[in-house]
């Protein structure tokens, strides 16, 4: 219900479907995996949105398979 009052408030100020379900993927990754937003925003990018690859990405950085992320070369204001 309280998911429906922040949509309904979204769609007052004119945020678009696709930024929310941006947010919600976002969200996904943070409550799976216990990151923030900055962490979860660049493994989304590396991995073109999709967010089953994400997690794996992430799973296998948490298990020392992969190099971890690095931010220097993400630039800023992604």
């Amino acid at each position: 219900m309280m998911r429906d009052n922040v949509i309904a408030e979204s769609k007052d100020k004119k945020m678009t479907e696709a930024l929310w379900t941006e947010l919600e993927k976002l969200d996904a990754l943070r409550e799976r995996m216990g990151i923030g937003y900055e962490e979860a925003r660049t493994a989304l990018n590396l991995a073109q949105g999709d967010v089953v690859k994400a997690l794996d990405d992430l799973e296998r950085n948490r298990a020392g398979e992969r190099k971890s992320f690095d931010f220097v070369d993400q630039g800023h204001g992604i």
